[in-house]
């Protein structure tokens, strides 16, 4: 058990000198693993071949969005030849890899924007589901596809997330029950 810092630590396990660095993503305890003599940046869940999973429909807690896109900064900074997500199959190119984190740093952020935006200009959580997706630079992108992850149920999470559950409409502060509702409307 050892607690990492934002500097991160540097270990030697088995005459290996490894990087331990904090970059909290997909959850907030996430850290990466750097090995500077190969150049290999062990990325865990911070990076998959598909549109981030921003909200897990299965719950979880809210994942930070912005933290996630400042944690892609992080992930850039390095001088990665190879890089092994957590899941689907490493990158081995430094070019690739520099395109693949940018865009996947671009997209969250423009999930960011377009529903603060959004939200700024009053559109209804349903309204910004909706009309919020990725430019088509980003959304023709392979490694972008959503299938584990999709945009609009991001942007139901930032809105919720950001805003909470209270939709503007005073009429949603103190439902009926379901089956009182039903009763009311017979």
């Amino acid at each position: 058990t050892r607690r990492i810092d934002d500097d991160g630590e540097k270990l030697t396990i088995c005459g290996i000198n490894i990087q331990l660095h904090m970059a909290p993503g997909e959850t907030p305890d996430h850290m990466v693993v750097w090995y500077p003599e190969k150049k290999i940046l062990f990325c865990g869940d911070n990076f998959y071949r598909s549109f981030p999973n921003l909200y897990a429909i299965r719950g979880t807690a809210y994942r930070d969005y912005d933290t996630w896109v400042e944690s892609l900064d992080i992930l850039l900074s390095f001088d990665a030849d190879i890089l092994a997500p957590g899941h689907t199959k490493a990158i081995t190119n430094a070019t690739e890899i520099r395109s693949v984190l940018t865009d996947y740093r671009d997209a969250i952020a423009h999930v960011i924007t377009e529903t603060r935006n959004g939200m700024d200009a009053g559109a209804t959580i349903d309204e910004l589901a909706h009309t919020v997706t990725l430019p088509v630079r980003l959304a023709e992108k392979p490694h972008l596809r959503e299938f584990y992850g999709r945009v609009d149920w991001s942007v139901r999470s930032y809105c919720v997330g950001t805003l909470g559950w209270f939709d503007g409409n005073p009429t949603s502060l103190s439902t009926l029950a379901p089956n009182e509702e039903a009763k009311r409307f017979v």
